[in-house]
C-alpha cells in the first residue's frame, strides 16, 4: 500500500508539474506579448509610435536578460518553489501596473522592466522544477511544454484583441491576464520536490580543461542559435498585429492571425520535446 501511495504521489506531482510549469511561464511572458498583441490599442491611447513601442519592449526584454544570471543563482539559493512564487508575483504586478497605471511611455517601460525581472526569476525556477518533479523519461516533453508557454502567451494575446480589447478595453485584458496566478498558487504547494536526483561526481572529476573546451563551444553554439530563434519568434509575436493593421487588416483579424500563427510554435515545441524523449541520449544533434 505504501508503494502504491508513493507511486500515486509521484504521478500526481508530475501531472501537477505539467500544469504549473506552463502556467507560470505564460504568466511571465504575458506582459510583453500582451503589449505586442494590443499594440494598436495601446499606441492609440498613449500616443506612441512604432519606434517608441519597440524600444519599450526591447528595454523590458533587456532587463530580463541582465537579471537572468542573478535569477538563476537566486533560484538555486532559495529553491525553485520560492523563486517561482516571487517571479509570478512580480509578473502579476507588471500586468496589473500595465493595465491600471500605464499612461505614458515611461510607465510602460517601467512595468515592462518589472516583467523582465519576473520572468528572470520564474524561468530558472521552473527549469529546476522540471528536473525535480518530472520523471527523466518525460523531461523532454516537460521542457517542450515549458517552452511552448512562450507562443502560448502570444496566442492568448492574439485572442485578447477581438474578445477583450475591442469589447471592454485593452486595460481589462491585462487584468484578466493575471488569472494563471491562481493555478500556480493552487498547485505549486502540492508538488513534492523532496526527491533529488543523485549527483555522480565521477564525470565532473574526470573533466579537464581540454575536455571541457568542446562542451563550452557546443553550449555557446546552442545559446547563439537559441538567441537568434527567440529573437525571430519574439519579434513576430510583438509586432505582428501592428504590422497587419498597417497593411489594412482589421484589428480583430490581426489578433486572430497572431493566435493562429502561435499554434505552430506550440505544436513544434511540444513535438520536439516528445521526440527527444523517444530518441533518448544526448540531444545536441536534434538541437
Amino acid at each position: 500500500m505504501a508503494a502504491i501511495t508513493a507511486s500515486q504521489m509521484r504521478s500526481g506531482t508530475a501531472v501537477g508539474g505539467m500544469i504549473v510549469i506552463p502556467s507560470a511561464l505564460v504568466l511571465g511572458a504575458l506582459p510583453f506579448f500582451m503589449v505586442g498583441g494590443l499594440a494598436v490599442q495601446i499606441k492609440g491611447e498613449l500616443g506612441l509610435t512604432e519606434a517608441s513601442l519597440g524600444a519599450a519592449v526591447t528595454i523590458g526584454f533587456l532587463s530580463g536578460a541582465v537579471i537572468a544570471p542573478l535569477g538563476g543563482r537566486i533560484a538555486d539559493r532559495v529553491g525553485p518553489k520560492r523563486a517561482v512564487y516571487i517571479g509570478c508575483a512580480i509578473s502579476s504586478v507588471a500586468l496589473l501596473g500595465l493595465g491600471l497605471f500605464a499612461g505614458a511611455w515611461a510607465t510602460l517601460v517601467g512595468f515592462l522592466c518589472v516583467g523582465g525581472v519576473g520572468i528572470a526569476l520564474t524561468d530558472p525556477g521552473l527549469a529546476i522544477l522540471v528536473g525535480q518533479t518530472i520523471p527523466a523519461q518525460r523531461q523532454g516533453l516537460a521542457f517542450g511544454i515549458k517552452e511552448a508557454s512562450i507562443p502560448a502567451a502570444a496566442l492568448v494575446a492574439g485572442l485578447a484583441v477581438p474578445t477583450v480589447a475591442l469589447t471592454v478595453g485593452w486595460r481589462w485584458a491585462f487584468l484578466i491576464a493575471t488569472l494563471p496566478l491562481g493555478l500556480v498558487l493552487g498547485l505549486l504547494p502540492r508538488l513534492d520536490i523532496s526527491r533529488r536526483a543523485p549527483l555522480d561526481p565521477t564525470p565532473a572529476a574526470a573533466d579537464t580543461p581540454s575536455s571541457l573546451r568542446p562542451k563550452r563551444r557546443g553550449l555557446l553554439l546552442a545559446a547563439v542559435a537559441a538567441a537568434l530563434g527567440t529573437t525571430a519568434a519574439s519579434g513576430v509575436g510583438i509586432f505582428l498585429t501592428d504590422s497587419a493593421v498597417a497593411m489594412g487588416m482589421a484589428p480583430g483579424n490581426a489578433g486572430l492571425l497572431l493566435a493562429v500563427g502561435s499554434l505552430a510554435g506550440v505544436f513544434a515545441r511540444v513535438g520536439t520535446g516528445a521526440l527527444a524523449d523517444r530518441t533518448g541520449g544526448p540531444q545536441f544533434r536534434l538541437i
